[in-house]
């Protein structure tokens, strides 16, 4: 079960999604697999567990050092502004993009297919804002990684070099 995002999250805001009694389990999935994957790719296997494991949801973290890479920030880096929107949101957006890219999608046993609706059209990845997400969250990542690197508190990070993506 994730730690950080639930699915309340999803249900007003700019990163709404459409979901139902029968697809919020496919939405928590989709929770649950991008906070076990995508949070040690952006700090490394042992910071992530160390994160989550000091964070209590009603006190937040123990260690001042979490809170410092959880938090929204803005640092400067040599000639560079660097802007975190944050791990949860980081975290959202990137669920944002997993979730809402497959929606449309659903596997039966004729193979994958999509619904075919009279009042509307669907639209690519491209038009939907799809890959700003991704990249959005790609840029949090990087800027946290940036903090991280700039810092003698985080001996325990081994990050993954994350890359944006184009739709070009």
């Amino acid at each position: 079960m994730a730690t950080f995002v639930k699915v309340e999250d999803f249900n007003s805001g700019p990163l709404r999604v459409a979901f139902n009694n029968l697809s919020e389990q496919n939405l928590q999935g989709v929770i649950d697999a991008v906070e076990r994957v995508f949070l040690p790719s952006v700090l490394g296997a042992e910071l992530s567990k160390l994160l989550i494991a000091d964070y209590d949801p009603s006190t937040g973290f123990s260690e001042q050092r979490f809170t410092d890479i959880f938090e929204p920030f803005e640092v400067d880096n040599e000639k560079e502004l660097v802007i975190s929107e944050g791990i949860k949101q980081m975290l959202m957006l990137m669920i944002y993009f997993e979730y809402v890219r497959f929606q449309p999608i659903q596997n039966r046993e004729t193979g994958n297919t999509t619904a075919i609706n009279e009042s509307s059209e669907q639209v690519s990845g491209v038009s939907s804002g799809l890959y700003l997400r991704y990249n959005e969250s790609i840029k949090t990542a990087h800027a946290i990684q940036c903090k991280i690197r700039q810092s003698e508190d985080y001996p325990e990070y081994n990050g993954q070099n994350l890359k944006v993506t184009s739709w070009v």
